[in-house]
């Protein structure tokens, strides 16, 4: 059941009333949020971009559940490539050493190798992540949303009284 009610959030998500922009800038900062540490500068950082851009949220709060699930598994990874550019990039370490002693920038925790490195892969994954998700978007309402509408089961739910309340929440929330 679990599942099923993830496919409806999905689903949901896919036909807002977002752009598919605004869905696949919420997605790509939820992968952000879900694969660095929330309690970081740029974390509360992203955070703030979220509530000032006008983005999905549903797609934010999607995007974040399922990275967060799965980047644990990474961190090997990411602690791999966070000590390569902390240690082993030899012409760096005069800035992370300058950075460290800023007032500021050290609450990123930039210093820790998994930060360093989820971090690192998140800014990588956004712009890919962003053009993907905006395209999966796009083609879902155009070429899948339409067959669905037409479902047997789909307009057996449109003739419930609970989709035609839906509706009118949805009519008045609008205003």
């Amino acid at each position: 059941m679990p599942l099923l009610q993830l496919l409806v959030k999905v689903v949901k998500i896919l036909r807002a009333h977002g752009t598919p922009g605004q869905v696949a800038a919420g997605f790509a900062f939820g992968m952000c949020l879900g694969l660095i540490p929330w309690d970081t500068l740029h974390g509360f950082f992203i955070w703030f971009l979220v509530i000032i851009l006008n983005v999905n949220f549903g797609a934010v709060l999607l995007g974040l559940a399922i990275f967060s699930s799965i980047a644990y598994i990474f961190d090997p990874i990411f602690h791999s490539i966070g000590y390569w550019l902390l240690v082993d990039v030899e012409f760096l370490r005069e800035f992370w050493t300058s950075l460290y002693q800023s007032p500021v920038i050290p609450f990123t925790r930039f210093y820790n190798t998994v930060v360093m490195g989820s971090t690192s892969i998140s800014m990588i994954l956004f712009v890919p992540v962003l053009i993907l998700t905006r395209w999966l978007v796009k083609n879902y309402r155009v070429k899948i949303d339409p067959h669905i509408q037409k479902l047997p089961l789909f307009q057996m739910f449109k003739a419930t009284k609970i989709y035609n309340i839906y509706q009118k929440i949805k009519v008045l929330s609008e205003l």
